[in-house]
């Protein structure tokens, strides 16, 4: 490079620098781009981006070589991994070029977006303009400095098409001033309306229908509620979807993920839509928009079943208190054979019924049963003894008759697991999809670890879920939804969702490295998503799939010899709340026994004295 060439931009630098009051950093073609560590991991992206470029192109630049020198020197700083094609370039031709300044700049821009994807770029190039006097026949060579940029157009074939370049700022010596206002009125190389352009895309959905048509040729159909939000952004834009053929499903969602970003890294497709989460390592082949879908995965592991009816009894008191219970009464029969003993020694007489331990004990069981004895204590002090434990007894039995009508109308529930760190002490099995294990796989946390070494591959819901309601010998990692699906269709509510061990999955449409579509894209998405246009979409479509109008792929029912199914298997006892309406027979009944006592009372009283 010439001396002249060196001096005009260090001089142009040290006035940027001063000006903007921000560090610059400079090389030339042929220097190495070193990355500091902390920016160079192999498995994150870098934690910045360069924020504007100024090239000082090579001296003729008109030239084949000289070309090749700028493509070489764009092609070097796009390796770097702060590279940004999206931000403002000036491209700055440092000699005087003999060519048209604006065949110069169309090949120059046009390579550029061609093969760089450079978006915002702006180029200044020197001339010398042969001028003259009416008055004076010498013809002055007067310098000049034209800045071009380029304009896009839209058509039914290819969307951002270079269509030319554009003249917007002009300096000379002559006028001593350079109109640099004029940039703000560029019109956006990035329309607002497409005007239908075609834009490419695949998706790994499994929920698709495939239409051949007469010419042979086949087009996808997805029945997807993430679809269904990109055809909105798609309309407002003005896009046309073209359906790239569809991809050959695996079983593991995560391949058909790979599959599908490995179609955007090889430029085969401008988007990739379906269920793909954002993540460091997607984000180092693929840029993503906002995200706009979240999966909330959460454990489900059994419900504590109610408590059998059968063993009310034994639970309206804890052992303990049944064992104190039964060694009073034992006691107080004791008590009462022994007090009779004293009693009868002191020559006063007791009825028979307290003089043997056993008719004690079956005088005080009929007041334990709230029935009558055959005949009182005579005595004071033991009738104020038995007097107390008739009002001991009474409040037992008040006590025992409270917690058994409370136990036959709900029984209660049996203990369930609670929390992670239970669920990972329990010996039931532990299962989730596929696809779950890729959201699992990068987490540094060592229960994450154990979960991973534990768990089995369950895709089908019908089955999966069932075993977490009917066996209660599995614990299942899904999403809310379909969670919400299967409590809705099996009318269930016996599998519940753990406070703890879930996460979330955050989704977004994915474009090609680089991509000036996302920007774009967002503005739409944000407006849709908080319009609250997806979650309806989603409740809609999960309805349908409740109801049976719509058949999901993701619902089907696959059948599995080594699993128990839902279906085959009902050993779970119906159990049904107790009413007023439930209590009608026990009162008709009462009654009954009520009349026959009656009864039998007069038959007692007149007949057997007769």
């Amino acid at each position: 490079m010439k001396s002249e060439q060196i001096r005009i931009i260090n001089k142009f630098l040290n006035l940027l620098n001063e000006a903007v009051i921000w560090p610059l950093m400079i090389s030339s073609r042929g220097d190495s781009l070193k990355v500091r560590k902390q920016d160079s991991d192999s498995h994150l992206p870098p934690i910045r981006k360069d924020d504007a470029y100024i090239i000082f192109t090579p001296t003729d630049t008109s030239s084949t070589s000289g070309m090749n020198q700028l493509k070489n020197q764009v092609n070097l700083i796009s390796t770097s991994p702060f590279w940004n094609p999206l931000v403002n370039f000036l491209f700055v031709v440092t000699d005087h070029i003999t060519e048209s300044p604006e065949d110069v700049t169309r090949n120059i821009l046009n390579g550029l977006w061609t093969q760089n994807k450079v978006l915002n770029s702006l180029i200044s190039i020197p001339f010398y303009r042969n001028s003259s006097s009416e008055n004076d026949t010498k013809t002055v060579n007067i310098a000049e400095v034209k800045t071009y940029t380029w304009i896009s157009r839209q058509s039914k074939e290819k969307c951002m098409e270079f269509s030319g370049i554009l003249k917007v700022d002009k300096c000379s010596k002559e006028t001593r001033f350079c109109n640099i206002t004029r940039l703000k009125k560029i019109v956006s190389k990035i329309p607002s309306n497409f005007q239908g352009c075609p834009l490419k895309l695949i998706s790994p959905l499994r929920n698709r229908e495939i239409l051949e048509k007469e010419n042979g040729e086949r087009d996808v159909i997805y029945s997807e509620p993430e679809i269904y939000f990109i055809q909105l952004a798609f309309n407002k834009l003005n896009f046309t979807i073209k359906y790239l053929p569809p991809l050959t499903l695996f079983p593991d969602y995560a391949e058909n993920i790979v599959a599908a970003t490995l179609k955007l890294v090889t430029g085969d497709s401008d988007i990739a839509v379906g269920y793909m989460p954002i993540g460091d390592e997607m984000s180092t082949y693929a840029d993503y928009s906002m995200c706009y879908y979240f999966f909330y995965y959460r454990w489900y592991v059994p419900c504590g079943r109610m408590f059998s009816r059968a063993t009310t009894l034994a639970r309206v008191f804890s052992l303990s208190v049944w064992l104190s219970f039964g060694i009073s009464l034992i006691l107080i029969a004791l008590v009462l054979r022994i007090k009779t003993h004293l009693y009868s020694l002191q020559k006063l007489t007791e009825p028979c019924i307290y003089r043997s331990i056993v008719s004690c004990f079956i005088s005080l069981w009929a007041v334990v049963l709230g029935v009558s004895v055959v005949e009182m204590p005579s005595n004071s002090g033991i009738r104020m003894f038995f007097l107390l434990f008739v009002w001991y007894s009474f409040t037992i039995n008040t006590i025992f008759q409270t917690f058994f009508t409370s136990c036959i109308v709900s029984p209660g529930n049996e203990p369930r697991i609670r929390n992670f760190e239970e669920l990972l002490e329990s010996s039931i099995e532990l299962g989730y999809d596929h696809h779950v294990q890729y959201c699992l796989q990068s987490s540094p946390d060592p229960k994450i670890k154990k979960i991973i070494e534990r768990h089995i591959a369950c895709s089908d819901r019908h089955y999966c879920y069932g075993r977490v309601d009917i066996t209660r010998d599995f614990a299942y990692l899904d999403d809310q939804i379909i969670a919400q699906w299967y409590t809705n269709q099996y009318k269930s509510s016996r599998i519940c969702e753990l406070e703890d061990g879930g996460f979330m999955v955050m989704d977004a449409t994915h474009f090609v490295k680089n991509s000036i579509y996302v920007k774009v894209f967002n503005e739409v998405f944000y407006k849709l998503f908080e319009s609250g246009i997806i979650t309806k979409i989603t409740n809609d479509f999960f309805m349908e799939c409740v109801s049976g109008r719509k058949e999901h792929v993701w619902l089907l029912k696959i059948r599995n010899e080594t699993l128990v199914d839902p279906f085959e298997k009902e050993s779970e006892e119906n159990f049904v709340t107790f009413s007023l309406i439930h209590m009608q027979s026990p009162f008709y009944l009462l009654f009954l026994g009520y009349a026959l006592s009656f009864v039998t009372f007069l038959f007692e009283k007149y007949c057997i004295k007769l």
